[in-house]
Formats: structure tokens, sequence, C-alpha cells
């Protein structure tokens, strides 16, 4: 992030480290920073809906994963997690 300030995908790392050890408010803060920069990031999305979903706000999770089907409608965590939804 230090060296790129403007690339979405360190942002994007960050957040799915954040995710995989459960800060999910720190995970939830960097994957609007991604979708902030670059709002066809399809990972920034998805990983925004995560961290989201694992904070009990389900209906705003589903309206992201919606955005991030928009843009890959075949993404497999979006897709099964909107069959479970």
């Amino acid at each position: 992030q230090k060296l790129r300030p403007n690339d979405p995908e360190a942002y994007a790392l960050e957040a799915l480290l954040q995710l995989r050890i459960r800060n999910f408010k720190e995970s939830e803060r960097l994957a609007r920073q991604v979708v902030k920069m670059d709002k066809e990031h399809e990972q920034g999305w998805q990983y925004l809906a995560n961290s989201v979903m694992f904070q009990n706000r389900l209906e705003e999770s589903i309206a992201l994963c919606k955005k991030c089907l928009a843009l890959n409608p075949q993404n497999k965590w979006c897709l099964s997690y909107m069959r479970i939804a």
C-alpha cells in the first residue's frame, strides 16, 4: 500500500487477510477502500459482502453480493451465498 497507494489490489489482499484472522470491521474498511478505488474490482465487492455478512448484516450483504454477481455472474462464493440466503 505504501509503494502503490492507488493500487486496489494491495488493499484487497489485506482485506482478505483481515477476513481470515476474523477482524471483520477492518476487513470491511479495507474492502470499502478497494471498491472506492475501483468499482469494477470483483474481489473487493466479494470481500466487502463477506465481512458484512460476518457482522450479521445480512440484507446489506445480499445487496453487495448482487453487485459482485453483476460483475461476474459465475462468482462461486456469491452464487453459493445467494442460494443459502
